[in-house]
């Protein structure tokens, strides 16, 4: 240990990077680059999942590693930072969703395991800000210049400008956490190259229809460029006029539709059904929340018939849209109204430790960086593959007092940071069990169904992982490579059901391996039951209950649940091949 705090000092003085700055700030960016060759969207954020994790324990152990001279970390900014950790580990604890509060929703798996990595990492990067804002401003030209890159290429090809990340909205989030560091080595970037990949991530913003982000880009462009370009306040002018024309000229030859059309009440209608179900979701329980990622067991929870009777209403996909668009609406929902507050309290605590400090150029990119995709999670998600870069510049935008004055204590960090390393190895471990199971379908899953109920027994805790088993058991049961006589698939879904008690997708599983396996019908319907316990405007679950009630002729009965999924106005090709079905059963 001693060696690794002297070899770090070392590489300081000398000017060479500082391994841990180096590991901590690679594992961040791992992420971006293991998406790119993940097979799905959910093996993407897998993989960026397990950079993530890693990334944490890297930086747990720096701040445990750290000597007694290096300074200490303000306790104001740490304290409620760490009261938000501490409380959503309760929420997590007290939301009955088992491990899925602490790995996260699939697709999203931003869990409370994620907010301990991610914390560790921006704990870490405060610790050791020079040496990572260095870094920075030698990676973040080049990332940008490759994703603008491929961005450009998107442009010119027609395709959607979202570069290497699922859309552009989360290059929106990648691009402005990145362009404020890009002008700090003027030795690696020359100014002008600087002043060219800033133009060029605003255009490439406007192009792809990231409207909050290409607007904080533009203010940023405008606000620390063009006073260093520009001599006069004529020149100053021009040049904030060159930038807006470039940003709307991109909009309106790349993205008419998508800028336009964003602002019709169809475009919007989701967000605000979001909104609606996170805000009922939170006053349903307004103190513990429903768990880390909870969107969607609280926001189904409240979704009722009655309010799909009475206008459209929010449809929840296992591989869709788990979180709620808003980073205020996902913490309130999460966490509830503690730890909403308590998450107020870190903002004012890290805005007044801005304000007493001087701002270093690296320190003032930071807190560019931070203000603007706050901006733009004000309507947006936050992805899996940004997070970690998100919490490294938050880390470099704290302020580091001298070694004297007062913090958090050594051993308390030593104690908390080793529980966090051991925490974000678990959840990259977690990740890295899962990642060769997804996308179930029937060429593939009879040969690894074994070898996925095999690792769903040694997890044991992962609801997720034994949904996946059920799907890949099912198909090898289908194709004869797994005996039907024990069920294994109904046996896993069960399972699945049992270990996340809010989860309606893995109750739907559960129902539907009963009915296909003819069970009683009382067993069937305390199954639907459950589901509908979960979410009681569930259209496809109302749909193919429709289906078994009019397949065993219990016809009024299905009647009735044929109604109710009915009432659902949204698009959903299940939902109408279920319905159809039951008009042919019930005409014959």
């Amino acid at each position: 240990m001693a060696s690794y705090k002297r070899a770090g000092g070392a590489a300081a003085r000398r000017g060479s990077p500082d391994p841990r700055a180096l590991a901590l700030v690679g594992a961040c960016l791992a992420g971006l680059a293991l998406s790119v060759v993940g097979r799905s969207a959910a093996s993407a954020v897998d993989a960026a999942a397990i950079a993530t994790g890693v990334a944490g324990a890297i930086g747990a152990l720096v701040l445990v590693a750290r000597t007694e001279a290096e300074p200490r970390l303000p306790l104001g900014v740490v304290a409620p930072l760490l009261a938000f950790l501490g409380w959503s580990f309760a929420c997590a604890v007290a939301s009955g969703r088992g491990l899925s509060a602490f790995m996260g929703e699939p697709t999203n798996l931003l869990g409370w395991l994620a907010l301990a990595a991610l914390l560790s990492v921006a704990l870490a990067a405060a610790a050791l800000s020079d040496e990572v804002a260095r870094l920075l401003g030698v990676v973040a030209p080049a990332v940008l210049a490759l994703e603008l890159a491929f961005a450009f290429s998107q442009v010119l090809t027609r395709q959607p400008v979202r570069g290497t990340l699922p859309n552009s909205t989360y290059l929106g989030e990648l691009v402005v956490l990145l362009l404020p560091f890009v002008a700090l080595r003027p030795e690696v970037v020359p100014p002008r190259a600087a002043d060219l990949l800033a133009l060029g991530g605003v255009a490439v913003l406007a192009a792809g229809g990231s409207r909050v982000a290409a607007l904080a880009a533009g203010v940023w462009l405008i606000v620390e460029h063009v006073p260093r370009l520009a001599r006069s306040v004529r020149e100053r002018v021009l040049y904030a006029l060159g930038a807006v024309a470039s940003a709307v000229a991109g909009a309106l030859l790349f993205a008419r539709e998508e800028v336009f059309g964003s602002f019709s009440p169809e475009a919007w209608g989701e967000r605000p059904l979001m909104w609606s179900d996170a805000w009922r979701a939170t006053l349903a329980r307004p103190v513990l929340g429903f768990g880390p990622d909870g969107f969607v067991a609280g926001g189904a929870s409240v979704s009722t018939v009655e309010r799909m009777q009475h206008g459209p209403v929010l449809v929840y996909r296992l591989y869709g849209a788990v979180d709620p668009h808003s980073a205020i609406a996902w913490i309130a929902v999460s966490t509830g109204l503690v730890g909403l507050a308590l998450t107020v309290w870190s903002g004012v605590e890290v805005v007044r430790a801005w304000r007493a400090a001087p701002l270093p150029a690296h320190r003032r990119a930071a807190v560019w960086a931070v203000c603007m995709v706050a901006a733009v999670l004000l309507t947006a998600p936050l992805v899996m593959q940004v997070a970690p870069v998100l919490a490294l510049v938050a880390g470099v935008s704290l302020p580091r007092p001298p070694a004297s004055r007062a913090g958090l204590g050594r051993r308390a960090w030593a104690s908390l940071l080793a529980a966090l390393c051991l925490a974000s190895a678990a959840f990259a471990a977690g990740a890295l069990v899962r990642l060769p199971f997804e996308a179930p379908d029937q060429v593939r899953s009879p040969r690894v169904a074994a070898a996925a109920a095999r690792a769903a027994a040694l997890v044991r805790a992962d609801p997720y992982l034994w949904y996946l088993a059920s799907q890949h058991l099912g198909w090898g049961m289908r194709a004869g490579t797994v005996s039907a006589a024990e069920r294994p698939d109904l046996a896993a879904a069960m399972r699945a059901s049992e270990l996340d008690r809010r989860s309606p997708f893995y109750a739907l599983e559960a129902a539907r391996t009963l009915v296909f396996y003819d069970a009683p019908a009382s067993d069937v319907d305390a199954a639907y039951a459950e589901v509908f316990r979960r979410w009681p405007a569930f259209p496809l679950a109302h749909a193919e209950r429709a289906r078994y009630l009019a397949s065993t002729g219990r016809v009024q009965e299905a009647v009735r649940e044929a109604a109710v999924a009915r009432a659902f106005e949204g698009d959903d090709p299940e939902v109408a091949a279920a319905l159809r079905a039951v008009e042919e059963i019930l005409k014959n």
